[in-house]
C-alpha cells in the first residue's frame, strides 16, 4: 500500500511539473525537446480501464453457428479524468495445446470509446459455418477473448471467457 501512495504521489508531482524531475529540472524547461506530455506518466502509473464480464454465447442453426461476445470495460477515475480514446475488439479463438487459432477476429469493427463513469457495455456477433470452426480432429474448444486498448499509451489489456467445448 505504501509504494501505491507513493507512486501516486511521485505521477502527481509529474502532472503538475510537466516533466520528470531531474539535476537540471531547475535549469531547463518542461517544453523542452524530448519531455514527456504531462499525461504519460499519469497513464502509466495508475489503474487503467479494467475488462469485465466478458461472456460468449453460443448457437446452432444447422451449418451455421452465431458466437456473441459480450463484455464491459469500468475506467479508473484517472481515466475519466484524462480521457484517453480506448479501441476496443474481440476475437474467437479455439484452443491448441500449442498456439490456439484465431477462428473470427473482430479488429474490424474495433469501436473508439472514451472513458465515462458508468463505464462501457459491448456485443459482438460472429456468424461462422461449422468448416470454420473446425480447426482440428474430434471436440473444438473455442473461447472469446476481448481487448481494451489504451491508444495513447499502447497498453493493451486482454480478458478471456472460459471454454465451450462442442463437437461441429
Amino acid at each position: 500500500m505504501r509504494n501505491r501512495k507513493t507512486l501516486i504521489a511521485a505521477a502527481a508531482m509529474v502532472m503538475l511539473m510537466g516533466g520528470v524531475p531531474a539535476a537540471s529540472a531547475a535549469t531547463t524547461p518542461s517544453t523542452a525537446k524530448g519531455a514527456a506530455p504531462a499525461w504519460a506518466a499519469f497513464d502509466l502509473a495508475l489503474p487503467a480501464a479494467t475488462l469485465t464480464s466478458v461472456r460468449l454465447n453460443v448457437r446452432q442453426n444447422g451449418d451455421r453457428w452465431t458466437l456473441t461476445v459480450e463484455w464491459n470495460i469500468s475506467y479508473s477515475a484517472a481515466n475519466i479524468a484524462n480521457q484517453p480514446i480506448y479501441w476496443t475488439f474481440a476475437y474467437i479463438m479455439e484452443q491448441d495445446d500449442v498456439d490456439d487459432d484465431v477462428v473470427a477476429s473482430g479488429v474490424r469493427k474495433s469501436v473508439e470509446v472514451k472513458p465515462r463513469a458508468q463505464g462501457h457495455n459491448f456485443t459482438q456477433e460472429f456468424t461462422l459455418n461449422s468448416e470454420a470452426l473446425h480447426t482440428e480432429i474430434g471436440d473444438e474448444e473455442i473461447y472469446a477473448s476481448a481487448f481494451a486498448k489504451n491508444i495513447r499509451t499502447g497498453r493493451e489489456i486482454q480478458l478471456n471467457t472460459r471454454r465451450h467445448i462442442f463437437d461441429v
